[in-house]
């Protein structure tokens, strides 16, 4: 994955939080953490799988960007299990 898959607005909003490189989150990318995160759209009532961005960064932070995309750090994924995260983000 590559940041050319993020649109402009969320490259601008992610590099004035300092994170420079950034990756969209998939099923391919990280199978199970994908499947824990789609499972928490449905039960919360979203029609889709919001946008998921990992962000380099040894701080571990989640935090929402807009409506549809949640970004997260690779210091969060460092600390926390999946399912901890998850729970973080639910």
């Amino acid at each position: 994955m590559s940041n050319a898959q993020l649109d402009i607005n969320t490259q601008l909003q992610l590099s004035h939080r300092g994170f420079k490189n950034a990756k969209l989150i998939t099923a391919e990318t990280h199978p199970e953490f994908y499947q824990h995160w789609s499972n928490l759209c449905s039960r919360a009532g979203f029609t889709r799988t919001m946008q998921l961005i990992l962000c380099e960064s040894d701080i571990p932070n989640a935090y929402a960007l807009s409506e549809s995309e949640m970004a997260i750090s690779t210091g969060l994924l460092r600390v926390m299990t999946y399912r901890e995260v998850s729970a973080i983000l639910g």
